[in-house]
């Protein structure tokens, strides 16, 4: 699943579970729609470092899956990021504008 939208939040790193992997999570909203979307989606592991590059209100495109879990005999909905990227106008990479002369 893809979102793309401006980044509202970023908690601070906490080491979780007996593996003693780094968590954060960060707040998503997209903006294209007239009552825009939030989520909150976690980031494990290895990904953390590289999230914690953005900056509150910068345009990404966010790529995650989404798990149900089952504890205690209640179910729980999971986002969990695999990829970010900075997002241009429209969701357009900024990557993507050729700046060179045609001559």
């Amino acid at each position: 699943m893809k979102i793309t939208g401006s980044i509202q939040h970023i908690t601070p790193i906490a080491i979780v579970w007996q593996k003693q992997m780094e968590k954060l999570s960060i707040v998503i909203e997209e903006l294209e729609w007239k009552y825009p979307n939030s989520l909150i989606i976690d980031v494990l592991g290895d990904k953390v470092p590289e999230v914690n590059t953005y900056k509150v209100w910068e345009q990404v495109s966010v790529e995650y899956n989404a798990k149900a879990n089952e504890y205690n005999g209640k179910r729980y909905n999971g986002l969990r990021l695999w990829k970010i990227e900075k997002a241009g106008i429209d969701g357009i990479e900024d990557s993507s504008w050729d700046d060179s002369l045609p001559f």
